[in-house]
C-alpha cells in the first residue's frame, strides 16, 4: 500500500509539474506551435493559426486568431471541402465539460465568418455543444437570405451532425440577431436587431426593429411553427416611403402563400405613423393608420372585435384627389361600424356614420356639401355595381347641399347647380330592388339644363309608406313657364304598377325634339297635358303595358330657321334638325326672302348673294295640336300638319315598344319650286318639290322628288 501510494503521489507530482510547464509554454511563443500540433494529433482535421491566446488569469479562455480548419485529405479524398476560416475563435471551457461525454463549452465565439448556404456545414465533431454560441462580423450568402455585419448569439447550443437542420438552427433559448444589412427574399432590410426565444414549436421575438424604405420598423410576435400560428402582438412603421407597388405585391404573394399553407395571423396593433404612398391608383401624403385585433385570413365581416382608425393629409384615389380624410371603424361578427368618416374632395366635403353588414349598408347620417362632381362615362353601371353589394340600404338623415352635379354624356347632357337633397328614414334598397320603399325626400336646384333646356329653380317631393312611392309634387320652371307634375309607384305589386299626369303652361317647343325626340322645328310656348300608366317591373313589362295619352298645343309659333333655309336643311340626308340658323357652308352668306307672286299662288324664293351675313325675321307657323297615345305599348302620333309660308308639311308616326325595329316616324313636306326668273313654266304653274323624311328602326331616310318630276 505504501508503494502505491507513492506512485500516486508521483503521478499526481508529474500531472502538476506537466500542467506547470504547459501553462508556462502557453504565455510563449510556442503557444501557437504546440497548441496546433496538440490539435493536429488528437482530431481529425488540420489546424492553422496565427497566433494562439492564453491567460492563466483567465484559465478556462483559449483564443485562437486567423485560423483556418479543415479536414484531413486523406479523410476526404473524393470530396474536397471549402476550408473553414475565421478572424478569432475564442473558446471558455466549462468544468463540467469533462463529464458531458462529448465536446461541451461554456461559450464559442467566431468572429469574421463568411459563409453561404453551400459552405454552411462547419468542420466540429460530430456532436458538439455551448452554453452560449456568438458569431460576430458574419458575412452570409444564400437564395433567400443575404446578410452583412451579422451578430448572432444563441443559448443552449447543440450541434449534431445526424441533425438535418443547419447549425444555427440547432439550439433552445434566447437568441440575439444583429446586422448593418439583410435582405430577405425581395425585402431589404437595414439596422436589423432581433431578440428572442426559440423552444421548438414556438418562436418568440420579444423585440425586433430595422429600417426599410426609409420607415423605422420595431414591434413583438410569436409564432407557433406546429399550427402555423402567427401573432404580432405590436407592429409599429414610422415615416414609410413607397413609390413602387413591387414591395406591397411581394407581400400580398408571401401572405397568399403563408394563407394557401393554413398559416393564421392575429395582428394585436398595427401602428403606421407619418405614411407617404405613391402608388398607380393611390397616392397619400402624411398618413397614419392604426389597426387592432385584426385576424387574418378572416374577412372583415368575421372579426371578432377589431378596430380601426386612419387619416392623412391629402392624397388621390385615381383621377379624384382630397384633403384631410378621416376615418374609424369597429368590426364585430358580421358588422362593420363606422364610427366616423369624413373628406375634403371635389371642393365641398362629405361626412357618413352608419353600420355595414353583409346584407346591409345602414347610414345613420349622410352629409354632403358643396360638391362639383363631373360624372364619368358609364356612372351609371358603375354605381349599380357599386352598391349591388348591398340587399338592404337605408339612410336616417340625408343631406346633400349647394353641389353641382354635370353628366357631358353626347346623347343627353344635363347638369344640376346649387342642388340640396334632404331625406328622413330612407329605405333606397329591399330585397336587392332599388327604390323609395320608405321614407320623405325633397329635392331642388338653383339652375338645371337637361339636353340643352334649361329650367329655374326645380324642385320635387316624394314620399313612401311600405312601398307605396308618390311623387307629391314635381314643379319644373322654365324661362316663361311651369310644367307640374304628379305620379304614383307601387313597389310591393310584382309588375310595379305606375302611373304618372302631368300639365304645363308655356312651355319652350323645343322640349319635343329634346326630350322627346320628335323632329319639331319649331320655336314657341307650348301647353301640354297627359297621363300614363304602365308596369315598371323590367323593360319588357312597361313595352306591353304603357297606356296614356299627350297632347301639345302651340302657341306664339315660329320655324326655328327660315322656311328655304330650312327645306335646305332636310334636303341633307341624316341631318339632325337644329333649332337655331346654321351656316350651311364656308361660302358668302345669302340673303334668303320669300315673296307671293298672286294671292294664290305659291311663293317664289329669290337669293341673292351678299358679303355681309343677313338673318332672316322669324317665320310664323300654324301647326295643328300634338295628339300622341299608346295602347298597351303601341304608341301612335295623330297626323299634324304645319304650314308656314310657302313650306307645308305634315307628321304622323306609329311604334311598337315591344319590336323597336317597326318603329316609323315620316315627315311629308313640300315647297315651291325656285327658278331665277319668272318666266320659267314650273313657277307659273304651281309646281312643288315633294320630300319625304322617315325614321323606321334606327335607319333615317330623305326622298326628294325635283321640280321636273314628282316621283318619290
Amino acid at each position: 500500500m505504501r508503494l502505491i501510494g507513492k506512485l500516486v503521489a508521483t503521478l499526481l507530482v508529474l500531472i502538476l509539474l506537466g500542467s506547470t510547464v504547459f501553462l508556462t509554454m502557453m504565455h510563449t511563443r510556442f503557444a501557437t506551435p504546440m497548441t496546433v500540433r496538440l490539435f493536429n494529433t488528437v482530431s481529425p482535421y488540420q489546424l492553422e493559426a496565427e497566433q494562439v491566446v492564453y491567460d492563466i488569469e483567465e484559465p478556462w479562455r483559449l483564443s485562437l486568431n486567423q485560423l483556418r480548419l479543415q479536414p484531413r485529405a486523406a479523410d476526404t479524398p473524393s470530396e474536397p471541402q471549402t476550408p473553414f476560416t475565421a478572424n478569432q475563435l475564442t473558446l471558455w471551457l466549462s468544468p463540467s465539460s469533462l463529464l458531458a461525454g462529448h465536446w461541451h463549452f461554456d461559450t464559442i465565439l467566431l468572429d469574421g465568418l463568411n459563409l453561404s448556404a453551400d459552405s454552411a456545414s462547419l468542420p466540429v465533431p460530430a456532436e458538439l455543444s455551448s452554453q452560449r454560441l456568438a458569431l460576430s462580423n458574419l458575412t452570409w450568402h444564400s437564395a433567400d437570405i443575404t446578410l452583412s455585419e451579422g451578430e448572432i448569439q444563441l443559448d443552449n447550443w447543440h450541434f449534431r451532425a445526424s441533425d438535418p437542420r443547419p447549425f444555427w438552427q440547432q439550439f433552445t433559448g434566447n437568441f440575439q440577431i444583429a446586422a448593418r444589412t439583410l435582405r430577405w427574399q425581395q425585402f431589404p432590410v437595414e439596422k436589423l436587431l432581433l431578440d428572442g426565444n426559440y423552444t421548438a414549436p414556438a418562436l418568440t421575438l420579444y423585440g425586433f426593429s430595422f429600417d426599410w424604405q426609409h420607415a423605422g420598423v420595431n414591434g413583438q410576435l410569436e409564432l407557433d411553427t406546429r399550427v402555423k400560428a402567427l401573432q404580432l402582438h405590436q407592429l409599429t412603421v414610422s415615416d414609410l416611403q413607397l413609390q413602387q407597388g413591387d414591395e406591397l405585391a411581394a407581400l400580398q404573394t408571401w401572405l397568399h402563400h403563408w394563407t394557401q399553407a393554413g398559416g393564421t395571423t392575429t395582428l394585436g396593433r398595427l401602428d403606421m405613423l407619418d405614411i407617404s404612398l405613391e402608388l398607380p391608383s393611390l397616392a397619400l401624403n402624411h398618413a397614419s393608420l392604426s389597426l387592432e385585433n385584426w385576424h387574418w385570413p378572416q374577412s372583415a365581416y368575421q372579426q371578432p372585435e377589431a378596430w380601426l382608425s386612419f387619416s392623412a393629409e391629402s392624397g388621390s384615389w385615381q383621377a379624384l384627389t382630397f384633403t384631410d380624410p378621416l376615418l374609424e371603424l369597429a368590426f364585430t361578427p358580421a358588422q362593420v361600424t363606422i364610427k366616423g368618416a369624413s373628406v375634403n374632395a371635389l371642393e365641398g366635403y362629405g361626412r357618413a356614420a352608419g353600420i355595414l353588414t353583409p346584407e346591409s349598408l345602414q347610414l345613420d347620417s349622410l352629409v354632403l356639401k358643396g360638391l362639383k362632381v363631373f360624372l364619368p362615362p358609364h356612372w351609371q353601371q358603375t354605381a349599380r355595381t357599386a352598391f349591388a353589394h348591398w340587399p338592404t340600404i337605408r339612410i336616417d338623415s340625408l343631406d346633400i347641399g349647394y353641389s353641382q352635379l354635370v353628366d357631358t354624356a353626347p346623347a343627353s347632357p344635363w347638369h344640376l347647380t346649387g342642388l340640396n337633397l334632404k331625406g328622413q328614414d330612407l329605405l333606397l334598397r329591399r330585397d336587392n330592388q332599388p327604390g323609395l320603399w320608405q321614407g320623405s325626400l325633397t329635392a331642388g336646384a338653383g339652375a338645371a339644363s337637361f339636353n340643352t333646356i334649361s329650367l329655374t329653380g326645380p324642385y320635387l317631393a316624394m314620399e313612401s309608406e311600405q312601398g307605396q312611392w308618390q311623387l307629391s309634387e314635381a314643379t319644373l320652371p322654365f324661362a316663361d313657364g311651369l310644367l307640374n307634375a304628379k305620379g304614383t309607384i307601387d313597389l310591393n305589386t310584382a309588375g310595379r304598377p305606375w302611373s304618372l299626369q302631368w300639365q304645363g303652361d308655356s312651355l319652350p317647343a323645343a322640349l319635343l325634339a329634346q326630350w322627346l325626340q320628335l323632329p319639331l322645328p319649331v320655336k314657341g310656348k307650348l301647353d301640354t297635358q297627359g297621363q300614363l300608366k304602365g308596369l315598371a317591373a323590367n323593360r319588357l313589362s312597361l313595352a306591353h303595358s304603357l297606356d296614356g295619352n299627350l297632347t301639345a298645343s302651340l302657341r306664339e309659333g315660329t320655324l326655328s330657321q327660315p322656311a328655304a333655309q330650312l327645306w335646305q336643311h332636310w334636303q341633307q340626308t341624316g341631318q339632325p334638325i337644329v333649332t337655331e340658323p346654321t351656316v350651311l357652308s364656308a361660302a358668302p352668306a345669302q340673303a334668303i326672302t320669300t315673296t307671293e307672286t298672286a294671292a294664290d299662288k305659291p311663293a317664289v324664293a329669290t337669293i341673292t348673294t351678299n358679303t355681309t351675313p343677313a338673318k332672316a325675321p322669324a317665320a310664323s307657323v300654324t301647326i295643328t295640336p300634338l295628339a300622341i297615345t299608346s295602347d298597351r305599348g303601341r304608341i301612335t302620333v295623330a297626323p299634324m300638319s304645319l304650314h308656314s309660308g310657302p313650306l307645308q308639311a305634315g307628321l304622323e308616326g306609329k311604334w311598337d315598344m315591344a319590336d323597336p325595329a317597326a318603329q316609323q316616324l315620316e315627315w311629308q313636306a313640300s315647297y315651291p319650286c325656285r327658278q331665277p326668273d319668272s318666266e320659267n313654266r314650273s313657277a307659273s304653274t304651281g309646281s312643288r318639290q315633294q320630300l319625304v323624311q322617315r325614321w323606321q328602326g334606327d335607319q333615317h331616310t330623305v326622298l326628294l322628288s325635283p321640280c321636273e318630276g314628282n316621283n318619290i
